[in-house]
């Protein structure tokens, strides 16, 4: 339950007292965050991510984070098509997202010029049943697997692409994260 919140039958009116209550909230937030940790003379400040999720009658739910916003479907779908992704193929793109967006930063960098990158990917849950309820299922419902080749093709020798490869392993930060909770198994295919 919102604080605060008069339910006087308009929409409008309840939308609005939620988003207020929740930039409360998150200036509330922000400024327990901007608290600085004190190591000796050096004052760090921890930068925070904050998304806000609502969802609607059609089912979807729609994140923003910053400026921006999208859709997301059911959690996982086993349907061949959906009005939106589900949250399990937007972390997977995710996930792959941040290992092309690394890797194309570090060439950059590198002066490497990428003539094209490409990342493909699939992962298998422990057991999906898990997640609808499938009674006497074991496991869990969470990711197990994750498998991608990132395709690209650059004028740079081989050695230095596979040396911003194994850097994008190490920079990432999904991968970081989900390194020991699921199985890799990621290829770097260098195409002409």
């Amino acid at each position: 339950m919102i604080p605060g919140l008069k339910e006087d039958g308009s929409a409008r009116s309840n939308i609005n007292q939620v988003d207020n209550w929740w930039h409360s909230l998150a200036d509330q937030d922000r400024d327990s965050h901007d608290r600085t940790l004190q190591s000796g003379e050096t004052r760090v400040t921890p930068f925070v991510w904050t998304v806000r999720v609502r969802t609607d009658a059609s089912g979807t739910a729609t994140v923003f984070a910053r400026n921006n916003a999208f859709s997301v479907g059911d959690a996982i779908s086993f349907r061949t098509t959906d009005i939106a992704p589900s949250a399990l193929e937007l972390m997977l793109g995710a996930f792959c997202a941040d290992l092309t967006a690394t890797f194309r930063s570090l060439a950059n960098r590198s002066r490497i010029t990428l003539d094209a990158l490409e990342f493909s990917a699939n992962c298998t849950l422990n057991n999906p049943l898990m997640h609808i309820g499938v009674r006497g299922e074991t496991g869990h419902p969470g990711i197990e697997r994750i498998e991608g080749t990132l395709y690209v093709s650059a004028d740079a020798p081989p050695e230095d692409l596979e040396a911003l490869w194994a850097e994008t392993l190490k920079r990432s930060p999904l991968f970081n994260t989900l390194q020991s909770a699921v199985i890799f198994e990621l290829r770097l295919s260098i195409t002409p």
